[in-house]
């Protein structure tokens, strides 16, 4: 989880002195601080733990290393949000009943049913984790997270086309689920 940075106190003195460099960042950057500032902190509090336990970058300045990290942090929110689906690119897997009437107009109903479909989509992902190896998995998590095959190859350390494969055979299993 990107909340579980533990600093020793040393380092949260540090954090702690720095700490401008965040609302620098931001504000160089022309981001609002209410929308940005829980981006960027995981990156800036990342860099605080990296400066004192990797001595090699003691040769750079801390603001340095730290807007680094900040600026992966943002970048990293901006390709998520650009591959996330909005309200109108979800399709549910739910069709009504034959008796049941769909009833477009009513904006509770189109709420309860992308609720509805976020669930049904988890559900398919937790059957789909007991089948597949934990390596697969975090390639479907990387690629549901928005990541491309390149990035997701490069990370995981494997050859683009082991990356499609695994996709593939996913993407497979999930079809087996659905129509079962």
């Amino acid at each position: 989880m990107k909340s579980d940075i533990p600093l020793t106190p040393e380092q949260r003195v540090f954090a702690a002195e720095h700490h401008g460099l965040v609302f620098a960042f931001l504000q160089k950057n022309r981001l609002d601080e209410a929308e940005y500032y829980d981006v960027v902190i995981f990156g800036y509090l990342r860099a605080v733990a990296r400066y004192f336990t990797e001595p090699a970058l003691r040769e750079f300045t801390f603001g340095t290393i730290a807007w680094q990290a900040m600026r992966g942090e943002l970048s990293n929110h901006r390709r998520k949000q650009e591959y996330r689906l909005n309200d109108d690119d979800v399709v549910s897997i739910c069709f009504p009943a034959d008796d049941e009437e769909e009833d477009e107009d009513e904006p509770q109903d189109r709420g309860h049913n992308l609720i509805m479909a976020q669930m049904q989509g988890d559900l398919l992902l937790y059957d789909l984790a007991r089948m597949v190896s934990q390596r697969q998995m975090n390639v479907v998590r990387m690629k549901s997270d928005g990541y491309n095959v390149r990035d997701i190859a490069r990370r995981q350390k494997l050859p683009a086309e082991q990356i499609r494969f695994l996709l593939d055979e996913a993407c497979a299993l999930l079809k087996g689920l659905c129509y079962e």
